[in-house]
This record gives structure tokens, sequence and C-alpha cells, in this order.
């Protein structure tokens, strides 16, 4: 088992291209989704609220997803597509702890296949 705590340069520069790819592949199929989810919508209603000033709704859907999504929309992106824009960049990162677990509770292949993912 590798028991390495801390990213070498190869797996860093794997990774960032992993994440890069896969930021892109999400932001091209962007502008094809016409609907957002069920609990999507909750989390824009939230978001929106945040800006207003209610922070109510932070107590039923969380802090995070409707913080970043409410700064993203300050940037002059309406709060649906700024959702999504966080979706896809948080569904991205997720490249990197699944490439830790995976190279950490088995070996350095299985978390590059489990990073492909």
């Amino acid at each position: 088992m590798n028991k390495e705590r801390f990213l070498n340069r190869n797996e860093l520069i794997l990774l960032v291209s992993l994440f890069t790819a896969a930021l892109l592949v999400r932001l091209y199929f962007i502008p094809f989704y016409r609907v957002i989810s069920a609990d999507g919508v909750g989390y824009v209603s939230a978001a929106r609220n945040l800006i207003n000033g209610n922070f109510a709704p932070l107590t039923t859907y969380g802090v995070i997803y409707p913080s970043l999504t409410a700064m993203v929309s300050l940037l002059d992106v309406d709060t649906e597509s700024a959702g999504r824009l966080v979706s896809a960049v948080m569904g991205s990162l997720l490249i990197f702890p699944l490439y830790l677990l995976a190279r950490d509770f088995f070996e350095r292949s299985i978390g590059i296949i489990a990073a492909f993912s």
C-alpha cells in the first residue's frame, strides 16, 4: 500500500490535466441542460435570498453551495447559471480527493483509474 501523503509532480500534473478536461467537458454541456434539478431550485432560491439579505434558507440548504452560487451571481450572471457553474467546478474538483482516497486505500494505478471515472 502506498503511504504517500502529498502529490508528487507527475501526480499533480496528471490531476490538474484531468481537472481541466473534466471542467471543460462540464462547461461545454451546461447550455444543453434547459432545466435545473428539483433540489437545484431550492439551492438557487436560497442563493437569491442570501443576496437579498435573508439568511433563513441557509439552515435548510447549508451554507457552501448557496453562498458560492450567490458570489458567482454577483459577477453579473443569473443565479441559475451561477449554480450550474458552481456545480461544474465542484464536480470537477472531486477528482483530487477521489484520486487520493483510492491511492491511499489501494495503489497509485487504482487512484488514476478512479480519477478517470
